[in-house]
């Protein structure tokens, strides 16, 4: 089973730094009735995720108080999950059934939302299955279980606002089923106690990315937020100041009775108007200029002094000096640059992990603790203890170095 829904984007705004908020929650029975969805002490959590997940979409509207501070937002987020992912990737898996989507989903969940859900059973027609579930639908249970909280828009829905949710329940047994209830983002219906569909049996195994409080982990983009936004701003006024400079500000120097009898005020219908107002004339003018800058040869009449442009670099080397700056800071942090930069020399496994300690012992680590995961829950599927053999590509075997072949002096005799 694959778990794959659009979700909803935060509306409140979040302030750097992105302080740890509590995961060790619990929902209760009645917490799924009528009331109000999802309960008040969820709220710190879920805006959390989805803010991650507005940054994983490259909008960071939810970091700036003003949108056009980042109207050119660079989405480097996106780019570092799926890199990651492809990078270990690179690895094939061995194991009893074939994990490679479920690694390569759960890959990118870990650095952007700091853990993966993984949920694994056997449904009602007696068939193995492993998935993942994005982690803002995900909810533990206080009986030891979990719940998953699906909403979509079904296809008698008024208008393209959610109106049903499909709720599955993972008993601590392994029982699992699901309600299709109605909901309306913020309250469920009752559901009838026969509107039940048996799913099988599963279970659901969290894997945390380190550093780990609880039951969850730390998500990179917390890291990841302060640079990024950083370029993604400067960026944004670098284009700013680009366009300033490709359409600069025409100045020009004349009465203003001959200015005002060169750019005629006019109607829709192109006649002049008789009697116009100030606000007319003024925009009379504004149009006339506007459309004399956009000729390539100005002509300046003799009534006029004279006519300049006016330009603004808006000190575009020491902005694009800081997104050098805020390149250097994300790489501190985690060895990351290496992915978001080319490199044309082919190189060997020991000379990547060498140059790129910090990544390598970074992806290594989410990798070690996502083999853990996934051996637990294939062995539930499987009824059996399995292993999973999964190699960093890094500490792939370079190849025997071949020693020369020396001549035999005896040849030459």
């Amino acid at each position: 089973m694959t778990i794959a829904r659009r979700i909803s984007r935060p509306t409140s705004r979040t302030t750097l730094p992105l302080r740890d908020v509590d995961f060790d929650l619990a929902i209760t029975d009645s917490d799924l009735g009528s009331g109000v969805w999802p309960p008040p002490r969820y709220l710190d959590r879920n805006n959390r995720l989805l803010l991650l997940w507005q940054m994983w979409e490259g909008d960071l509207s939810g970091l700036v108080e003003y949108n056009e501070d980042v109207q050119l937002p660079v989405n480097l987020f996106r780019r570092v999950s799926t890199s990651i992912s492809d990078l270990l990737l690179m690895s094939e898996i061995e194991a009893a059934i074939d994990l490679a989507y479920v690694a390569y989903n759960a890959i990118i969940d870990m650095p952007r939302f700091g853990g993966a859900v993984l949920w694994a059973g056997v449904n009602v027609e007696g068939e193995p299955f492993l998935s993942t579930v994005l982690p803002p639908y995900w909810y533990a249970h206080e009986d030891g279980g979990h719940v998953f909280i699906l909403p979509y828009v079904s296809s008698r829905a008024p208008s393209p606002l959610y109106d049903r949710a499909e709720v599955v329940h993972v008993e601590p047994s392994g029982f699992t089923y699901s309600q299709d209830r109605g909901f309306n983002g913020r309250t469920f219906t009752s559901a009838p106690a026969e509107a039940v569909t048996n799913l099988g049996t599963s279970a659901v195994f969290i894997v945390p990315r380190a550093p780990v409080f609880t039951t969850w982990g730390t998500a990179l983009y917390n890291d990841l937020a302060a640079p990024v936004l950083e370029i993604s701003k400067r960026f944004t006024a670098n284009d700013d100041s680009l366009d300033k400079n490709q359409r600069p500000v025409l100045l020009w120097w004349e009465d203003q009775s001959d200015i005002e009898s060169r750019f005629l005020p006019r109607d829709d219908d192109g006649m002049e108007i008789i009697d116009p107002t100030d606000a007319q004339k003024a925009e009379a003018i504004i149009m006339g200029l506007e459309a004399a800058r956009r000729e390539s040869v100005l002509a300046i009449p003799n009534t006029a002094t004279k006519a300049e442009y006016l330009t603004w670099d808006g000190s575009l080397a020491a902005s694009f000096t800081q997104i050098e700056a805020s390149k250097e800071i994300m790489n501190i942090l985690s060895g990351i640059a290496v992915l978001l930069s080319r490199n044309e020399s082919p190189m060997s496994g020991t000379a990547l992990k060498l140059q790129n300690q910090p990544l390598y012992a970074m992806t290594r680590a989410m990798q070690n603790d996502l083999r853990t995961g996934l051996e637990a829950a294939l062995s539930y599927v499987l009824g059996g203890e399995q292993a999973v053999t999964w190699e960093h590509p890094w500490d792939a075997d370079d190849g025997e170095v071949q020693e020369p072949e020396l001549e035999d002096p005896e040849e030459d005799v």
